[in-house]
């Protein structure tokens, strides 16, 4: 494989997102970590990323993660009781999140070659917005300043409460809301796709027909989809447009996305039957091992 700059996109997908580690993994063994120069997550996607950067045990040590959750169930991302006090408004803290990103290496991340984009949305303008690592230094600030950007990305409406963060506009310091994005910003690549030569997108969902996907478990609180325009349907329009952003914006020959073929029954979001995990990760490892093989 020639491609020696690399970009890989993590998109939101819950619990689904499982599939992308086993894909991290074919990664981290076909190509050379320092090949890998940009990173760009929301939700599920960027505890992946960042997770993937800062810990040296790379896709092993997400791999150990997932399988935890698989054993533990799906209280070991959520407090199942916070979730239902934020059900009716009360804006409890996740704790099972802080304490994950608690023991990320921010300065790890900040001094990394692989810059990493987190997607959050604004909940003031209810617009998606990107803050990037490089941006931000390794000052105490900034560190704290990262860690609540990724925690905002992960926070899923009506499961989370929204996360306060104070910006530097001008003179002036401004306070705002931002919460989990949802989907991925291929506009965020505009100014960096000729520092680029492939892009992989690691989908967690095999879903690609919004209809269906309308049929399947789904569990998810109200209040997400109340942030997408009410409906499944608008969440995988807007995926799709995505994508076909991302190819007109860096050329549809710089872009391979890898997704599951497999479906399984019970993955959603936040639901799972014991092992469909552990399979999601294995089938992600050997789709991605024959796609780079055959770059």
């Amino acid at each position: 494989m020639n491609h020696t700059r690399i970009g890989i996109i993590l998109p939101s997908g819950g619990c689904k997102c499982a599939f992308q580690a086993g894909v991290l993994k074919a990664i981290e063994k076909l190509i050379p970590a320092e090949h890998i120069h940009y990173l760009q997550g929301v939700s599920g996607g960027i505890l992946n990323g960042a997770k993937f950067i800062s810990d040296d045990s790379k896709a092993d040590g997400l791999i150990e993660l997932w399988k935890e959750v698989e054993e533990m169930g799906v209280g070991r991302l959520f407090d199942l009781c916070t979730v239902v006090l934020n059900q009716i408004g009360k804006n409890k803290p996740n704790t099972r999140v802080e304490e994950l990103l608690s023991k990320l290496d921010i300065v790890k991340i900040l001094n990394s070659h692989t810059h990493l984009d987190i997607v959050v949305r604004n909940l003031e303008t209810n617009e998606a917005e990107v803050f990037s690592s490089r941006n931000f230094r390794t000052l105490h600030s900034d560190r704290n300043h990262l860690t609540k950007l990724i925690l905002a990305s992960a926070s899923i409406p009506g499961m989370m409460p929204p996360v306060r963060i104070t910006n530097t506009v001008g003179n002036r310091r401004v306070s705002k809301r931002y919460c989990d994005g949802f989907v991925w910003l291929p506009e965020a690549l505009e100014n960096i796709k000729d520092e680029l030569d492939l892009i992989i997108v690691i989908d967690p969902e095999h879903q690609v027909d919004p209809f269906a996907s309308e049929c399947k478990p789904f569990w998810i609180p109200a209040g997400s989809w109340k942030s997408l325009g009410g409906s499944n349907y608008i969440y995988f329009d807007n995926l799709k447009k995505s994508l076909r952003m991302l190819k007109m914006i860096v050329g549809k020959e710089k872009v391979l996305v890898i997704k599951p073929v497999k479906t399984y029954p019970n993955l959603t979001v936040v639901t799972f039957s014991k092992g469909e995990i552990s399979d999601s990760i294995d089938q992600g490892y050997k789709l991605t091992s024959q796609a780079l093989r055959q770059l």
